[in-house]
């Protein structure tokens, strides 16, 4: 059976017809958990049993995993193995093949679930992970959950405080991913966080997003290339000051600072060169970032070039000797300035 979608992993549930053994993986974290959660309850019940509920969450003892498929329901249609985690690449050779000697004789009753709220694994990559996935393709079920492009995100946001009895635009949903990142998981704390504020049956504005949500490390440094860039020295040093008493880590800055140029740059040469700046995303790997590309800066060009020399310069020092991080980043933010004070002429 070939990998499962989310809407086809719920058709599954609810038919019933349980397969002896799932893989249920990805980049969504939050999602990983949430159907794991739910497989197991429809599978089991809201209160299974320690005797036909096994879980593994870090002692991999695979001889003790195998014994516990062999056990037979009590009291239950079924006795389920649920495994956390477990990195099969890293098992040694004897552990590998007694595992997968197992797998392939689960016995009626039984099921497995592997599942990785927490680990990434890549499946294209060759290795156990693989052999994993393409036993579970061909006697039981995978499902994997990526990460939400940007337009489904904004809509999967706004749909979710639509259930909170809540509204919330496109255009502001777009807003907090923006300022958060696209982890599912920070994206419902801070609707949450919303919803609470603004009452049922009420909006989220734009005002309420600016006053509540926790801007990630990223979208804070981001802020600060955008006043640098435009000579904002007043707001800049403000942001730079509130990343030193929020204890960022100076390298953590400076090396987020480095990538919003790079990402100006690169979005500057695309446009120079009549480039769609899909391909530079795709080309540089940039997948749910690529809304970053389009970013715009009246920093010309040159400017960019010796604001990126300036940063690698600083990046290296920082690194190899010992310095005051703090005057080294503010000393760093004085001489972008004087650089997009000479050099924003980009139309």
């Amino acid at each position: 059976m070939p990998v499962m979608t989310e809407s086809e992993f719920k058709k599954h549930m609810s038919s019933k017809n349980f397969a002896k053994l799932y893989v249920i993986w990805g980049s969504e974290k939050k999602y990983v958990k949430t159907y794991t959660d739910r497989l197991v309850t429809k599978i089991m019940g809201k209160d299974p049993s320690d005797f036909n509920y096994h879980q593994f969450n870090d002692d991999f003892d695979i001889s003790k995993i195998s014994m516990c498929m062999l056990t037979v329901p009590f009291m239950n249609d079924y006795n389920l193995v649920k495994i956390s985690d477990m990195d099969v690449n890293e098992l040694l050779k004897e552990d590998r093949e007694k595992l997968f000697s197992a797998l392939n004789n689960i016995p009626d009753g039984s099921v497995v679930v592997f599942t990785m709220p927490t680990l990434e694994q890549d499946a294209k990559k060759p290795g156990e992970f693989k052999k994993l996935l393409s036993l579970a393709e061909k006697s039981g079920v995978c499902v994997e959950f990526k990460k939400m492009g940007d337009m489904a995100l904004e809509k999967h946001l706004s749909s979710l405080a639509s259930a909170r009895n809540v509204s919330l635009s496109r255009i502001n949903a777009d807003k907090i991913i923006n300022m958060c990142g696209n982890d599912l998981t920070t994206l419902m704390n801070e609707l949450d966080k919303l919803g609470a504020y603004v009452g049922e049956n009420n909006e989220i504005t734009e005002k309420d997003i600016d006053l509540l949500v926790v801007k990630n490390l990223e979208a804070k440094v981001f802020s600060l290339a955008d006043a640098v860039t435009k000579g904002k020295s007043d707001e800049a040093f403000k942001i730079l000051d509130a990343l030193f008493y929020q204890q960022e880590d100076p390298i953590a800055v400076l090396t987020v600072l480095s990538n919003a140029y790079i990402d100006f740059y690169r979005g500057r040469v695309a446009d120079e060169c009549g480039v769609q700046t899909s391909v530079i995303a795709k080309e540089f790997n940039y997948k749910n970032r690529a809304f970053v590309l389009n970013k715009k800066t009246v920093l010309s060009t040159s400017g960019l070039r010796d604001s990126i020399d300036l940063l690698i310069e600083v990046d290296s020092k920082m690194k190899t000797s010992s310095v005051n991080q703090r005057i080294t980043l503010e000393k760093l933010v004085s001489k972008l300035l004087l650089i997009a004070k000479k050099g924003r002429a980009y139309a």
